[in-house]
């Protein structure tokens, strides 16, 4: 899939990514996916995915990239350096996971942290994923990081998200799965 064997590749991957939408998307902002595993690989990757993206036709503050969960297995220092360095180039950088310690979502401040879909499932039933997804758009909310909730199925969902203040979401109650930018909803 052209993610894996170091930065260059990835950062390329990105671009392709972005070239396929080109003729139906309608520039909205766009949420990539980024292997966090490439964060660690020694290339300059904040400088590449720029070049790349660039040449695609996209603006870094136009792009979300939307680091992968396997970042909860990577050095805080790396994760930390890398946010840092995709932020000071004007790109937003989302935690791909609420499986993220906290203390590293205050310290690094990515733009949004994604809600994964076992916590979204059915939140208007079961107090216990409530809750969990109470404290971390509250622990968002507290350091300027939004919360956003990936799977949302049904409207008691969103209403109950909307309770614990989660603003931001995606799920086949608002598209169908195979919907694509510049296509109607």
């Amino acid at each position: 899939d052209g993610r894996g064997g170091g930065s260059a590749p990835v950062a390329e991957w990105l671009a392709s990514l972005v070239r396929a939408g080109v003729g139906v998307e309608s520039l909205l902002p766009l949420v990539l996916p980024l292997p966090s595993a490439a964060l660690v690989d020694g290339t300059d990757l904040p400088a590449l995915v720029e070049g790349a993206l660039r040449r695609a036709g996209r603006r870094p503050r136009d792009v979300t990239l939307m680091l992968t969960p396997d970042l909860v297995e990577l050095p805080r220092a790396s994760v930390l350096t890398a946010v840092s360095g995709l932020r000071s180039l004007g790109f937003r950088c989302g935690f791909g996971t609420a499986m993220t310690r906290p203390d590293l979502v205050v310290e690094a401040t990515p733009f949004l942290i994604r809600l994964d879909p076992v916590l979204v499932s059915g939140i208007d039933g079961d107090q216990r994923n409530g809750g969990i997804v109470d404290g971390l758009a509250r622990i968002g909310r507290s350091s300027g990081v939004y919360a956003m909730a990936d799977g949302v199925d049904r409207s008691e969902e969103i209403v109950r998200l909307r309770a614990c203040g989660v603003r931001l979401g995606c799920g086949a109650y608002f598209a169908d799965p195979a919907w694509r930018p510049g296509e109607k909803v």
